[in-house]
């Protein structure tokens, strides 16, 4: 068997250095030999019982204290001392360590107002569900269920511990996880637990928005995210969660290919469920959001505008309807500005493969100046694949693609800027210079003038038709 164990780093039992799960059990074995009990917990039991090899986080429950944790160790952090968490730093891994605790009350839907140390049988408890309340001692190969996880793990489901209501009055966060986990597993919520969802679904207001979108992030980004935005409507949190998302029933779906109609069944808010479920399984947050949203715009307006031209950043009241309800989405869930400008920048920029055999070389090669090509279509190839366009656009944006040398296309820059306008053709700075640029390096992308001089030639023409010069 792999030990785990790499190459020695120093003297002492913090010698090599080793895998996730390894630095955990050897934290184990270092808090077992002290006189505690120790195992693994969580997650990473959950997925060793359903036979994952991936398991890239191993977290420890412990009857230590504190204080008792961090004299047996070299590295620590207090990351939760109140909570009696502790990160221990072992073989360049950091393992999260927790003391047993029972939580008192939770006046804040979030955290517990107090903690007490407590027994195994009390931590296990205070879980959230069945499935995650699981210890494993990987010392003597033990399983603890105390709360019947393996069992709900064999029927499917997702099972709160105890008491539903309590359980999500603790945290209503644990609403939105519950949706996570099913979706993530492919299994049902159990009905008590369901009903007592359906019967909070306004607490996940009190949530703050980074959680929430840390919850959605984990969710999309992985196999079922459809079936998760499905079951989060079927319990009544997707209008809290995203209500733009759910305002599209009943508007009807359209196609971006001109001269095609829409013929998959269903409304925007189905359309848009589709589209994420074709997105391919390893995906980035940014391209599914931009697929849960592409469609939002429909509440503003019958149709989605396509853009006139290729922008690396698009300015927010320039951009399509979608593109500014996802602009919005993003602030309110607090993403950061580089998740914003990557959803804002591929909704506005989808209808355009729409053009079919009138798009040009030279946008398809500004897109991928953008970095966002690759996106772009695996968003359209998603709608092919849903049904919602013809997949004679893609392959025809495809077979063009195919004929452009991406690295050589990074080095191209444009012949002529601003101060080029002005210095040879005595144009002043203002309105009509970009338009002017942005045609002249259209026609350098396309490979209609290829020196400076053209393209002066070039500007100066296009100027004097829109009255510059």
């Amino acid at each position: 068997m792999h030990s785990g164990l790499s190459k020695p780093i120093g003297p002492g039992y913090n010698t090599w250095i080793m895998d996730n799960r390894s630095a955990a059990v050897k934290i184990i074995e270092v808090l077992r030999e002290a006189g505690h009990e120790a195992y693994l917990v969580g997650g990473c039991v959950r997925d060793m019982l359903l036979g994952r090899q991936d398991i890239d986080e191993h977290d420890v429950a412990t009857s230590a204290r504190p204080q008792a944790i961090q004299a047996l160790f070299r590295r620590t952090r207090l990351v939760g001392a109140q909570f009696g968490v502790v990160l221990v730093g072992m073989g360049g891994q950091w393992i999260e360590v927790a003391s047993f605790r029972t939580d008192e009350s939770y006046s804040d839907g979030r955290h517990p107002d107090r903690v007490r140390f407590a027994t195994l049988e009390e931590d296990a408890a205070r879980r959230d569900f069945t499935i995650n309340g699981m210890y494993y001692d990987p010392l003597e190969d033990r399983l603890i269920d105390l709360v019947g996880g393996r069992a709900d793990l064999r029927a499917g489901l997702i099972r709160a511990i105890g008491e539903p209501d309590r359980r999500f009055r603790e945290d209503h966060l644990r609403l939105l996880r519950a949706v996570r986990f099913a979706a993530r597993l492919a299994f049902a919520v159990e009905n008590r637990t369901a009903a007592a969802i359906r019967s909070q679904t306004e607490q996940i207001q009190e949530i703050s928005t980074e959680r929430i979108l840390d919850e959605l992030r984990k969710m999309l980004t992985r196999t079922g995210r459809m079936r998760g935005l499905r079951l989060a409507d079927e319990l009544g949190l997707l209008p809290y969660v995203l209500p733009e998302l759910t305002d599209l029933r009943g508007r009807p779906g359209v196609t971006f290919a001109e001269g095609h109609e829409v013929s998959a069944a269903g409304d925007a808010f189905d359309h848009s469920l589709m589209t994420v479920d074709r997105l391919g399984p390893h995906v980035r947050f940014e391209t599914v959001f931009a697929a849960v949203l592409h469609l939002t715009g429909l509440m503003r307006s019958a149709t989605i505008d396509r853009p006139r031209t290729v922008r690396t950043r698009v300015k927010t009241p320039e951009a399509n309807t979608s593109a500014q309800v996802a602009d919005d989405v993003c602030r309110r869930l607090t993403c950061s500005n580089r998740q914003r400008h990557a959803v804002v920048w591929l909704i506005h920029h989808l209808p355009l493969l729409g053009l079919d055999g009138d798009l040009s070389l030279a946008q398809i090669k500004r897109i991928m100046l953008c970095d966002g090509y690759d996106e772009l279509i695996a968003l359209y190839r998603a709608r092919v694949e849903a049904g919602l366009e013809p997949s004679t656009v893609l392959e025809g944006v495809e077979h063009l693609a195919e004929t452009i040398d991406r690295e050589a296309l990074r080095q191209t820059a444009p012949l002529i800027h601003g101060g080029d306008l002005e210095k040879a053709l005595g144009v002043p700075p203002g309105l009509g210079y970009q338009e002017v640029l942005d045609e002249v390096f259209d026609a350098q992308l396309n490979g209609q003038v290829e020196t400076k001089a053209e393209a002066l030639a070039l500007a100066r023409s296009i100027a004097e038709k829109v009255g510059l010069v």
